[in-house]
């Protein structure tokens, strides 16, 4: 699916769609993610949610995506 996807809006959309399968994301969690809930480690990234579907106290969740070998690495996409 994101084979063939090119130029800035093509990159977003790579970063949005990887991330988005490797944080098992729903639509909404997606747009709802600021670049201050976004932090880098050594390991990956970790996304910090704010209000989920599924959190009735409100309280957010801390989400970890590693870094992956290969292309669709959703690190590596969001760094470049």
């Amino acid at each position: 699916m994101v084979h063939g996807l090119q130029g800035t809006n093509g990159l977003r959309d790579k970063a949005f769609l990887l991330t988005g399968f490797a944080g098992a994301f729903r639509r909404s969690d997606l747009v709802s993610i600021q670049v201050e809930d976004v932090h880098f480690v050594d390991e990956g990234i970790v996304i910090h949610l704010w209000r989920r579907k599924t959190d009735q106290t409100g309280q957010g969740r801390d989400i970890a995506i590693p870094l992956m070998r290969g292309k669709y690495c959703p690190v590596k996409t969001i760094t470049d």
